[in-house]
């Protein structure tokens, strides 16, 4: 059985899979607007061994404040059916979802997740950032973090520091580079 409290420990059986994904995006607004909004749908089916579906949608917006700061906030839900393989459960921690938290924390076969963001742009090239991230994925319960950091050239380089707001959580450490076509 999968023990929720050891995070690298995942039942595993073979299985044969042949299925498909779609992916749908569409953005409204640019760096320069004051408003920006951005949605994504992605979906996946698969059928063999197992078969199951897989759907998820994430919504962000933005607003430029007075200052130089600028605000983001997504929201993200994502649901599954039928017998998804552990590999295909969806997955929170980690600098992509709950930033605090080794990547993986949670896994489930549903997940919702919330992030917030406060940068201010004003220095040239430097931008400091605070944040807070929740979200939750199958029963363990909520994840909630929250932090500082400082992205480099409009996001391209970032450094992180993120806690757990849970009682006894330690202080987390993320880098990462973010290349963007």
């Amino acid at each position: 059985a999968f023990d929720s409290n050891v995070v690298d420990t995942i039942p595993a059986r073979a299985v044969s899979l042949g299925g498909a994904a779609a992916r749908w995006r569409a953005l409204r607004g640019d760096d320069a607007s004051p408003w920006r909004l951005a949605a994504e749908a992605r979906a996946e089916a698969a059928a063999g061994t197992v078969a199951y579906l897989r759907a998820a949608l994430d919504l962000t917006v933005e607003r430029r404040l007075p200052g130089g700061l600028r605000f983001a906030a997504l929201a993200a839900a994502g649901e599954s059916a039928g017998e998804p393989p552990p590999q295909r459960w969806w997955a929170l921690g980690g600098w992509q979802t709950v930033r605090g938290y080794v990547a993986g924390t949670r896994r489930g076969d549903a997940f919702w997740l919330g992030r917030g963001e406060l940068r201010w742009e004003r220095p040239p090239y430097l931008h400091p950032v605070v944040f807070a991230d929740a979200g939750d994925a199958g029963a363990g319960g909520t994840l909630r973090s929250a932090g500082a950091g400082v992205a480099f050239y409009n996001g391209l380089f970032r450094f992180d520091a993120a806690r757990p707001l849970e009682r006894g959580g330690r202080w987390k450490w993320d880098s990462y580079a973010v290349v963007r076509f």
